[in-house]
């Protein structure tokens, strides 16, 4: 049975039975404005969904706290995929079957992402993902009119991520290391040998003694964040001294601590959220998160927490939960202040962005350029 989180603004009272997570029921009948919710709060990627998760309930609380949208509750159905495109994919069909959801956050993976992108144009239901990072034309999809993404993108972030490496950090030779059987981890592994242009060991069932043998001054791992960790530990152990490289395997300081003591000091990653910026979105945004869960948000919080931001502005400013003008609102969504910068979308798609690079020092993020 699938685990349902119902997150509303009234009082929540949760009970467990037989697996079902459930709260307080809405009783305003028709003042309410619903959206369904695809996370991965299961499975490999937990991670990454639970962050998506807190990053939606800061969200909601913050819309519901200022009137709702056009005066009517904000509410958000969200279920767990389990990273499972199946899943995604019948959960995405439910949301759509039921009149009352106006559009669909998530999913979290880039594999699900892609198989549910390909139901929206015959399902008539606009989809922002919170997600998925990875290179969509190598997962074998491509955005429609009704897909619609708020993540950092890796295609756009690795090729700054390398320059920088190479001309600020004279990184010269690398290895690879990804994961064979992740959708994210192969979607993403073309576009850095390609930022690279350098031949690396790609296998990701080799091991680390051979890499090492191959003396490599920068070792980057394309893998999840509750891997990337324990795989530089692996590597520190065994004698690599050069930096560690990557984006979504450094994306959550609360797995760090998968590694020794300074194992990860310097490693050098790209996002589109600096924890550290002055932006008065950000500060409110941390402050209020570190309130609520008593830690700063990692980038997965802050990609589900402008998403939400994001569709609550265009049902706005549909004035209408007819899904079809809430998808054209958000193609015309025009600089936006998230915490991810200022958005702009173009009919579809993602958001034009600024890469960050960062360095991991002294236990967090430092800005680089």
């Amino acid at each position: 049975m699938n685990k349902m989180i119902k997150l509303t603004s009234c009082l929540l009272v949760s009970a467990i039975l037989f697996g079902l997570f459930s709260s307080c029921v809405t009783t305003n009948g028709e003042k309410k404005v619903q959206v369904g919710a695809i996370l991965s709060l299961t499975g490999a990627a937990a991670p990454y969904g639970q962050d998506n998760l807190r990053g939606i309930q800061v969200a909601q609380e913050v819309i519901n706290e200022k009137g709702g949208i056009n005066g009517k509750t904000f509410e958000i159905d969200v279920q767990d995929s389990a990273g499972d495109p199946a899943q995604a994919v019948t959960l995405t069909q439910r949301f759509a079957a039921d009149a009352n959801t106006v559009a669909i956050i998530g999913p979290t993976r880039t594999g699900e992402t892609v198989a549910v992108a390909k139901l929206l144009p015959n399902l008539q239901i606009p989809m922002m993902s919170v997600g998925s990072t990875g290179d969509w034309k190598s997962a074998g999809g491509e955005f429609n009119d009704w897909t619609f993404r708020s993540t950092r993108v890796d295609t756009n972030l690795i090729e700054p991520l390398m320059l920088e490496a190479r001309d600020r950090f004279n990184i010269k030779r690398i290895a690879i290391l990804y994961t064979a059987n992740d959708d994210y981890s192969i979607s993403v592994q073309p576009v850095y040998e390609r930022a690279s242009q350098m031949t690396g060991d790609a296998d990701r069932s080799a091991q680390l003694t051979k890499i090492m043998a191959e003396n490599p001054d920068g070792l980057i791992l394309n893998t999840l964040s509750s891997d990337a960790p324990t795989i530089a530990d692996q590597a520190r152990r065994l004698g690599f001294k050069g930096r560690f490289i990557g984006t979504a395997g450094f994306s959550n300081p609360a797995t760090w601590n998968l590694a020794g003591p300074n194992v990860l000091e310097g490693t050098l990653t790209a996002d589109n959220f600096f924890p550290g910026s002055e932006k008065t979105s950000v500060r409110e945004f941390m402050a209020r998160y570190k309130k609520k869960f008593g830690a700063d948000p990692p980038a997965y919080a802050a990609y589900a927490y402008d998403g939400v931001m994001l569709v609550a502005e265009a049902i706005k400013n549909a004035s209408s939960n007819d899904r079809k003008s809430v998808r054209e609102a958000l193609g015309s969504i025009s600089n936006f202040d998230g915490v991810l910068g200022t958005l702009t979308y173009h009919g579809k798609g993602d958001a034009e962005k600024t890469p960050i690079i960062l360095q991991i020092t002294n236990g967090t993020y430092q800005k680089v350029n």
